[in-house]
């Protein structure tokens, strides 16, 4: 009783108190103690039955073995074993079963097998103990093997079902795949009056057909259940979400819900990432709070996913309410929330919680880089330069998403000469200088200061290092170019894109060289680019070269540019001011 309660000292006591201790006694004391995890108290035990003269049974031995085997002891296991085989205990079925278990969880298959091979007269629990072992091994198809070869029109207990059906589910691969549908042939044709009904063998199969990418054949045994416990009903809907099938997990989520059966935490999350409408993820967010699970660390990851969606919906409101609901908020949870206010243009908000949140605990380099999103104008300098001080006493300045951060930063709070001080400091201390993202971040700053000629020169240096650049680090270059009027500049920076670089131009390259263009008086130039152009053009382009005929007087050419369907409605704007300078009268 003492031992089941977890009251080893009170077992301890009464038992030391025993003057006359025989076989089962002894036994008690010791699976009290390995039911508790003291291990290397069970084996001192035995020592003291030495010293007193009793004889280990096989109970006692195998109970030492079974701790062996959790405890992962190998060296203590194998004498255990040597003593039972000098005593003559080996050929046990008690003991050969717990021999069998312990090598193979000690990581001794080979020693499994020489037992099993010793056993005389083997029963269906050495069978069942090889079994097992091969499973836990990965060796599937002997294990599968000795499951035929014993069978005897018998099902083996369910555990051993279980196991090898785990093994298919952990490997996951065609062959597993193979194994599972030729185990559960063997279920279903087994003789056993329970196994239709036992539970733990169908979600076993659930589980495995879903793991191995066989969702259908998941969904006909979990329709063939006479019984659906909560984990049948959780792991059909988490096998539906996995693979895709969002429509199909949230139904039968809500038919769970309508069995009366309580979802558990594990299955929140993947019924989340099924979610698609702000109304979706409130009646989910409603289940999480009815089923008590909002604290819980399983769903803590789920509810952030959650605040993301709420402040996705522009309910940045709600995201915020749900934040604060959290009982125990996880670094991640802070982040996304500061994140989520940044984008929402709440930089006073995220600043203010930001600075909450490093007061009690140790912002790590998401949530630093996240604050520094705040920090726009120049206003915010002096914020941007407190967390630039807190990213550099953590060490983490060398890190090119700190990096990228601060230059973006500075470059957003007009201070271009801290931004390359960064910089500098980044290609000095770092390990290698390749991030295309640390040297494109540079030349986007240069080229918001209109400091083209640096940014030219930055990508030159770049290309010397051995850095190629993206299409991001040729938007900024055409741009700054663009906002200079180096229009030479701007063309060759666009025909290297392909000629030098072997990119193909983007959407973003085409517009930002029409925009050029216009910028130049090029106009016609201009309109041949953009109805040449390898994609559909879309509003800015044409509003470009809407606002160039604008300022050239062009009027029959910009009536042609505010027919074509991609023109906003903001353009027709442009459209009636350029009417108004040419003094036409619009009928």
């Amino acid at each position: 009783m003492y031992g089941r309660c977890g009251s080893l000292g009170d077992a301890r006591r009464v038992f030391d108190a025993t003057d006359h201790k025989n076989l089962f006694t002894w036994n008690t004391m010791m699976v009290a103690l390995v039911r508790n995890a003291q291990h290397c108290a069970a084996a001192s035990l035995l020592h003291v039955m030495d010293l007193e003269g009793v004889t280990p049974g096989s109970l006692i031995l195998a109970t030492l073995l079974s701790s062996c085997s959790m405890s992962g002891n190998l060296k203590l296991g194998n004498w255990i074993a040597v003593r039972a085989a000098a005593t003559g205990w080996s050929s046990s079925v008690l003991v050969s079963c717990a021999a069998i278990s312990m090598y193979s969880s000690c990581g001794r298959l080979h020693e499994a097998c020489l037992v099993f091979e010793t056993v005389q007269g083997r029963c269906s629990a050495s069978w069942n103990s090889m079994i097992v072992a091969y499973t836990q091994h990965g060796h599937l198809h002997k294990a599968l093997q000795l499951l035929e070869a014993n069978r005897c029109d018998k099902l083996p207990p369910s555990h051993v079902l279980v196991a090898l059906l785990g093994a298919c589910s952990k490997t996951a691969t065609e062959e597993s795949l193979q194994v599972g549908r030729r185990l559960h042939s063997i279920i279903i044709h087994g003789t056993s009056p329970s196994s239709e009904n036992d539970a733990i063998v169908y979600n076993s199969l659930v589980d495995m057909y879903a793991k191995c990418g066989s969702v259908e054949e998941a969904k006909v045994v979990f329709e063939r259940m006479t019984y659906r416990s909560q984990v049948s009903w959780n792991a059909m809907a988490c096998a539906y979400a996995q693979h895709g099938h969002e429509t199909e997990a949230m139904r039968v989520f809500w038919a769970m819900d309508l069995e009366g059966v309580k979802a558990d935490a594990f299955v929140f999350p993947s019924i989340l990432s099924c979610c698609r409408t702000l109304c979706e993820f409130r009646a989910l967010h409603a289940r999480i709070i009815a089923c008590g699970h909002e604290s819980d660390v399983v769903v803590r990851n789920a509810l952030t996913a959650l605040i993301q969606m709420y402040a996705s919906c522009g309910r940045i409101d709600r995201a915020q309410h749900l934040f604060w609901r959290m009982t125990r908020k996880s670094l991640t949870s802070w982040s996304v929330i500061i994140f989520e206010l940044v984008q929402a243009g709440l930089n006073a908000e995220a600043l203010d919680l930001f600075y909450k949140m490093a007061s009690s605990r140790e912002p790590d380099i998401v949530c630093l880089v996240n604050a520094l999103g705040a920090c726009c104008g120049s206003s915010a300098l002096a914020d941007g330069k407190r967390i630039h001080r807190l990213i550099s006493d953590r060490g983490f300045e060398c890190a090119a998403s700190a990096c990228v951060a601060l230059i973006n930063m500075y470059s957003k709070c007009g201070g271009l000469s801290n931004a390359a001080t960064v910089f500098t400091a980044w290609l000095r201390h770092s390990s290698g200088c390749a991030n295309v993202a640390c040297w494109t971040a540079m030349i986007a700053a240069y080229a918001q200061h209109g400091r083209t000629g640096l940014a030219v020169e930055l990508f030159r240096e770049m290309n010397l290092a051995g850095v190629r650049g993206n299409q991001i680090t040729f938007t900024c270059l055409l741009h700054a170019c663009s906002q200079c009027g180096l229009l030479e500049q701007g063309r060759l920076q666009f025909i290297s894109i392909l000629a030098e670089h072997g990119m193909v131009p983007t959407r973003d390259h085409y517009s930002c060289m029409a925009d050029h263009l216009a910028r130049a008086g090029k106009i016609e130039e201009a309109q041949d680019l953009i109805q040449t152009m390898p994609f559909q053009p879309d509003a800015a382009a044409w509003s470009s070269l809407l606002g160039a005929c604008k300022s050239s007087g062009d009027v029959n050419r910009a009536e042609v540019v505010a027919s074509k369907s991609m023109v906003e409605p903001g353009a027709y704007v442009l459209l009636s001011d350029t009417f108004a300078l040419s003094s036409k009268e619009v009928l």
